[in-house]
């Protein structure tokens, strides 16, 4: 995955005035921006990582490290974010610890995601070592010396079922049978559709507007979360720093664009949410076409699964009667 720069910019036009907005960007950018933001990142950790170490973070705890470990080795990796975090431990002594996240949008659940895991998570264990060696250099190869713990989360957008593996061995061809000999871990998984418009709402934050936004992928999704109190929404946007209002228009951008909304009313939404009044967005607009958004994608898909089709016959064709196809 590319860098993307972050899209938290803190001097924005006035909240009543209507901009011409950039076009939103893909899924995996969109929540790559969401969770290098600390605030989100820190609301999160504390609603939605079942771990009792993250129940107290604070914005001001967080440290990305992400760009550090886009390329590692020379080898590059697609992890959404890498954290430093600081903690306490029961005592009130400090320590660090990492956050990898890894965001699945696909359709298909990605499989290989305990792998990609793995590779980050050696990544931050070999640069640790080295960053720690180059100061206490004596220290390293100590009997005392520890690594720090890492948190991989997987955070899951997508309407299907996460049936992707929770254990590493389980990619291991034979593993019942060389266990002992096979690292194995699990990881965290927050399935955003798991969660009740309800159980979201309960936490009164940006982060949960934000996943109540992409839990919509259908028609039925939209009639939920349009019975939801515009009060209760507005009333979580109120105090909201720019920068992270910046990344709810984000949202909403993609959001209007899966429902295949005009340009104009995609421009009133943006308006609605810098203005902070988000309640009722879709009232006064034409009728959303979510289906017969669905339906062009599926006819497109369809016809070029057609085109495809065709050019393997034809070509299947040429080379049973032997006639050499010139190139293009």
């Amino acid at each position: 995955m590319s860098k993307k720069k972050s899209l938290q910019k803190k001097n924005m036009a006035p909240a009543n005035k209507v901009t011409k907005e950039k076009a939103a960007p893909t899924n995996d950018i969109q929540s790559k921006t969401i969770f290098k933001n600390p605030l989100l990142c820190s609301q999160f950790l504390r609603n939605y990582v079942n771990h009792p170490m993250v129940k107290n973070i604070r914005p001001e705890d967080i440290e990305d490290y992400t760009d550090r470990f886009v390329s590692y080795f020379g080898v590059e990796y697609d992890a959404d974010t890498v954290k430093k975090i600081q903690i306490r431990d029961e005592n009130g002594k400090k320590f660090d610890f990492f956050l990898v996240s890894l965001i699945e949008h696909k359709t298909d659940v990605d499989y290989n995601v305990v792998v990609q895991l793995l590779k980050y998570m050696a990544c931050i264990w070999a640069e640790y070592e080295k960053q720690f060696g180059a100061n206490y250099k004596d220290q390293v190869k100590t009997k005392g010396f520890r690594y720090p713990p890492i948190l991989p989360v997987v955070y899951h957008e997508g309407s299907d079922t996460w049936t992707a593996p929770m254990h590493l061995k389980e990619r291991i061809f034979m593993h019942e049978i060389f266990e002992e000999y096979i690292p194995d871990f699990t990881y965290c998984l927050v399935d955003n559709h798991k969660f009740s418009n309800e159980e979201l709402l309960e936490r009164k934050d940006e982060m949960s507007l934000i996943m109540l936004l992409n839990k919509i992928q259908d028609e039925a999704d939209l009639s939920e979360f349009l019975r939801i109190s515009a009060e209760d929404i507005n009333r979580i946007v109120k105090e909201s720093p720019e920068a992270v209002i910046d990344i709810i228009v984000m949202v909403m951008q993609a959001l209007c664009t899966k429902l295949n909304l005009s340009r104009q009313d995609t421009e009133e939404c943006v308006r609605k949410v810098r203005s902070r009044d988000m309640g009722y967005l879709w009232a006064n607009m034409k009728k959303i076409d979510v289906q017969e958004a669905q339906a062009q994608v599926k006819q497109a898909e369809e016809k070029v699964a057609q085109v495809e089709a065709e050019n393997a016959r034809l070509k299947a064709l040429l080379e049973a009667h032997r006639i050499e196809i010139p190139e293009t």
